[in-house]
């Protein structure tokens, strides 16, 4: 399912209006009816983000009333998701790649340990991009007797590799990666 997050700097369910969200082409023309409508929008806990689903009879083939309807996305075209929203218009310009059509293997990610005592990340190189709402969300590090060990996730910029930094030294004892 192809999303889009919006973060906003405090909480913006109040202040959003789905109305002022547009999907513009290449030639900054409105894309028709592109995200999914929902009965509620899908907002973090803590107000900060909303999540976007795109339709997915625009984008899998096949599905939805009209199957010919022209797909929302069209790889190797180049798109722009605006947003108004408390007083400010934000742009974000992206180009479509091919689909990913492989499933996530976590055995294959290579894990780097920081040093016991110190506050050096733990590095997760993913070979491939991931989502980074989802990382953040479903990501963890806990002690042998399950505890969570307080860390700050930072993504990289290409989406293929992350860092756990911690809150504290790391401890001696295992601790466990947990998706």
């Amino acid at each position: 399912m192809l999303r889009f997050y919006i973060h906003f700097p405090r909480p913006g369910e109040a202040h959003f209006d789905r109305d002022q969200l547009w999907l513009l082409n290449d030639e900054e023309q409105v894309v028709p009816d592109p995200f999914l409508v929902l009965s509620q929008e899908l907002w973090s806990i803590d107000g900060c983000r909303l999540t976007v689903l795109m339709e997915p009879g625009r984008i899998k083939r096949g599905l939805g009333v009209d199957p010919s309807h022209e797909p929302a996305l069209v790889v190797g075209r180049t798109y722009s998701l605006v947003v108004t929203a408390l007083g400010q218009t934000v742009r974000h310009t992206f180009r479509v790649s091919g689909p990913v059509l492989e499933a996530i293997d976590e055995a294959a990610w290579r894990i780097v340990s920081p040093n016991v005592g110190s506050l050096d990340p733990v590095a997760v190189h993913f070979g491939r991009v991931m989502d980074a709402a989802l990382c953040e969300d479903e990501i963890r590090v806990l002690t042998s007797c399950g505890a969570v060990v307080a860390t700050r996730l930072s993504l990289s910029s290409d989406g293929t590799a992350m860092q756990l930094i911690p809150g504290h030294p790391w401890s001696a004892g295992e601790q466990s990666l947990v998706v």
